[in-house]
C-alpha cells in the first residue's frame, strides 16, 4: 500500500512571517558571532600582559576557554548558514 502524503501550501502572509523570523534569527546569530570573534581576538582581557610576557605556554584554563569559545563560534556560523538556506 502506498501512503498518501499531505503537502501543505503556505500562503504569502505565512511565508512572509516565516521569512521575518528567519531574518531575525540570522541577525541574532550574526551579533553573537561578532561577540565571540571579538573575545577570541582579544589577547588578554584582564590587562596583565606584563605578567605573562615571559611565558611560552598559555595557561591551561585560558586555552580551554578559547577552545570552548571557538567551538561555540563554529556552531553559530553553522546555524547562520542553516538559517540562510531557509530563506
Amino acid at each position: 500500500m502506498i501512503e498518501e502524503t499531505n503537502k501543505t501550501k503556505y500562503n504569502d502572509t505565512e511565508l512572509k512571517e516565516f521569512s521575518e523570523l528567519i531574518k531575525d534569527k540570522i541577525s541574532i546569530a550574526r551579533g553573537e558571532l561578532y561577540e565571540l570573534t571579538g573575545s577570541l581576538s582579544s589577547a588578554n582581557t584582564n590587562g596583565d600582559e606584563a605578567a605573562i610576557a615571559g611565558k611560552t605556554l598559555e595557561d591551561g584554563s585560558a586555552t580551554f576557554e578559547k577552545e570552548q569559545t571557538n567551538q561555540i563560534s563554529m556552531e553559530e556560523r553553522m546555524a547562520r548558514r542553516g538559517y540562510s538556506k531557509c530563506i
